[in-house]
């Protein structure tokens, strides 16, 4: 009986919540552009995880959802989604946000604050030692273990960086302070950036010096540097 009575249920529904987004403003084709970005979005995200992906294909996406990176990409694009949410719905659904948020960082070590604004195609290649502030992002960004991105700096340069599109760190990395990172910019493991960076940059520390100790090889430092040469 109640089968019946569903349609006209929900016909009723939509009648009058579509009178009261009248009044606030609100028209259909808002949501319409809202779930598609929340959907091209979510589409970017998982097609970059699953391109390192091996095996068949429903594997592939099995593995996908299961990979620590991509659950805390996803946690993130729920909470940030949630701060442009009405009050109600921030009360009914915030508590759920802070536990996810809370078991992504304990269970994977990566703390993403909700308030940074991170493009699509947010990749996170290994989990652990990851804090991210409410910076800001561009599109098809890389990161990996132990890297920081924050609050840094002194006086006028305190603040946040912002960064650009296709953007790889390696691991170690901390970038902290008010300044800007460019396009298809690499930066190396270990570095710590707190200045401007042009496009096309690659930043490194300097390159690794070889360290002798004659008394645990048995021989002297210029023979242990000459088999090294």
């Amino acid at each position: 009986m109640l089968r019946h009575h569903l349609p006209i249920l929900s016909k009723i529904l939509m009648l009058s919540r579509s009178a009261v987004d009248e009044q606030r403003g609100f028209h259909p084709s808002h949501c319409h552009i809202f779930i598609t970005r929340g959907s091209n979005m979510r589409v970017t995200d998982l097609s970059r995880v699953y391109r390192m992906q091996s095996g068949k294909r429903m594997w592939k996406i099995i593995r996908c959802y299961f990979n620590p990176g991509f659950q805390a990409v996803r946690v993130h694009r729920f909470e940030h989604w949630l701060l442009a949410q009405p009050f109600w719905v921030k009360v009914l659904l915030r508590p759920l946000g802070i536990y996810l948020h809370q078991r992504i960082r304990k269970k994977w070590g990566i703390d993403i604050a909700p308030g940074a604004m991170i493009g699509t195609g947010f990749q996170i290649f290994h989990y652990g030692g990851i804090f991210i502030d409410n910076v800001t992002i561009g599109k098809n960004c890389s990161l990996r273990q132990d890297t920081t991105i924050g609050m840094g700096g002194a006086g006028s340069r305190r603040g946040m960086p912002t960064m650009g599109d296709d953007v790889d760190i390696y691991p170690g990395a901390v970038i902290a302070g008010k300044f800007k990172v460019g396009n298809r910019v690499k930066i190396g493991p270990n570095t710590v950036v707190q200045r401007d960076i042009p496009d096309n940059a690659l930043v490194q520390v300097r390159p690794m010096q070889v360290v002798t100790f004659p008394s645990l090889y048995g021989r002297s430092a210029g023979k242990a540097a000459e088999a090294v040469d």
